[in-house]
This record gives structure tokens, C-alpha cells and sequence, in this order.
């Protein structure tokens, strides 16, 4: 079966959503899955990474000019086309897909209403802003929100919140136990401050 990632990383996304992407595709390819990811070529886009982990990477057109977000939320920068214009663009990439996941604060209800009509998929969304969706399935791993506040506005057939849905890397759970037990051995508190992939301000 055949799983497209629409995804994107770069020096103003971060790489937060290209990373719970790779922990969901790295288990579905050891189930017998073909992965695909599908992204906008940009500075820090993490798509020599995906490579080398054994993932299929198709660029889209590189955008002739860059137009930088005016702000850290301003996330229809995060595409610099229309969503219907990347959802073409996708298109002419993935028509054999069974199953699309969307990762991307970008792409909306416009992008997955235009995906959806066009070829038949499922859809699975991974937000954590309780936006208006059309999708098979969203996932939010925000601790404590409640799959109501997606049902009410969106169609979708299946929800799944909170943090036992968590996409992480196998190393998390791998060594969890033994930080644990460090931890009561020791009787130690540490505390871990991180940025994530990019520390675009230099805080630390």
C-alpha cells in the first residue's frame, strides 16, 4: 500500500512535523508499506535526512522568490503558493496514493476538499490548532484535547487526542525505563530545555 507525506521543514517551520512524520513512516515501512514524502524544496528541509533513512523524497517546484513570514504564526507563508496550486502540484506526483497524511500548519480545508475530490484516498491529518478539517482521520497529540472540538466543525470519521498518540522516535520508550530507574537510584532531578531543530532567535 502506498503512503504519501505531505510534509515540509525549513529554517522558519522547524523540523517538528517532518519528525512525528518519520516516527509514523519509519513504523508503517517495517509493516510493508511504500512511503513516499513530498516536499518543497527549501534551506533546511531535512530531505537528505529522510533519504538517508531509506525514504522515497519527490521535491515540488522550487518557489521562484521567498517571501519570509511576518510572523512565527503566520503560516500561509509556510507554502509561498496557494493550496490549490500545491495540492495540483501534489497531485501530479501522487495519483496512485491509498493513503495521504498531511503534516502541515500551510494546507487546510481547501488543499484536502481539492486531494479528496480528485483521487480516492484515505486522509490522514496531523494537527494540533483544532482547525476545520475534511479528513479520514485526524491525529492530535496535544495533552488533554478533547476529539469533540475537531467534531463539531470538521468531517472526519475518526479522532484520536492526546498524548498516548504521541509520534515519537523509538528512542524515547527505548529509554524510558532505564532513565527511570536512574532517576530513583540517583534521586536527581534534571530538567531538559529544547529547542527542538531549530533555535531560529539564539535563545540558547
Amino acid at each position: 500500500m502506498k503512503v504519501y507525506f505531505r510534509v515540509d521543514a525549513s529554517i522558519h517551520i522547524g523540523s517538528g512535523h517532518v519528525m512525528r512524520c518519520l516516527s509514523l513512516a519509519n513504523q508503517l515501512q517495517k509493516s510493508g508499506y511504500d512511503i513516499v514524502f513530498v516536499m518543497r524544496p527549501q534551506n533546511g528541509d531535512l530531505s537528505a535526512y529522510i533519504a538517508e533513512l531509506g525514504h522515497k523524497v519527490i521535491k515540488l517546484n522550487r518557489f521562484n522568490t521567498f517571501t519570509s513570514p511576518r510572523s512565527t504564526d503566520d503560516y500561509k507563508s509556510w507554502l509561498q503558493v496557494t493550496e490549490i496550486q500545491d495540492a495540483k502540484e501534489f497531485l501530479s506526483i501522487a495519483l496512485d496514493a491509498e493513503i495521504v497524511v498531511v503534516d502541515h500548519y500551510g494546507i487546510n480545508l481547501a488543499w484536502e476538499e481539492f486531494v479528496k475530490s480528485s483521487i480516492t484516498c484515505k486522509l490522514v491529518v496531523i494537527d494540533d490548532l483544532v482547525r476545520q478539517h475534511n479528513a479520514d482521520l485526524i491525529i492530535d497529540q496535544t495533552y488533554g484535547t478533547d476529539p469533540n472540538e475537531y467534531l463539531l466543525n470538521s468531517t472526519v470519521k475518526h479522532v484520536l487526542t492526546g498524548s498516548e498518540y504521541a509520534l515519537l522516535n523509538t528512542e524515547f520508550s527505548d529509554f524510558h525505563k532505564l532513565a527511570v530507574e536512574e532517576r530513583e537510584a540517583k534521586n536527581t532531578h534534571k530538567i531538559l530545555i529544547s529547542m527542538g531543530g531549530v533555535d531560529k532567535p539564539n535563545a540558547t
